[in-house]
């Protein structure tokens, strides 16, 4: 452990934030102000822990969540896809049924 419990022993930096050359929302560039939570360090000024509870995980505060949220949603979303296109499917096939095998009414 280095000066001032950083663990990368004083030397080179740990904290890549990626407001320091650039705006976050409507954050301006530089002015990282680190903070920690345990072992996870983040820039207080452009980033946040995670909105949405995923512990150890920080993003921007311009974004909806990390990425592992945004793998999340990603997924639901899919799976959202999936089960509209085979409800679709089921409701195609419903109407391909009734065409091919019709009523007793329709027959005649």
């Amino acid at each position: 452990m280095g000066k001032n419990g950083n663990p990368t022993g004083g030397r080179g930096t740990k904290h890549h934030c990626p407001g320091k050359s650039g705006w976050v929302g409507d954050e301006s560039p530089g002015g990282c102000d680190e903070d920690h939570i345990g072992n996870m360090y983040y820039c207080k000024k452009h980033e946040m822990p995670c909105r949405n509870g995923c512990e150890g995980r920080a993003h921007l505060k311009n974004q909806d969540g990390c990425l592992k949220c945004k793998q999340r949603f990603i997924r639901e979303a899919t799976k959202e896809k999936e089960a509209k296109k085979n409800q679709e499917e089921v409701e195609k096939g419903k109407e391909d049924e009734a065409f091919w095998n019709p009523g007793k009414g329709r027959k005649k």
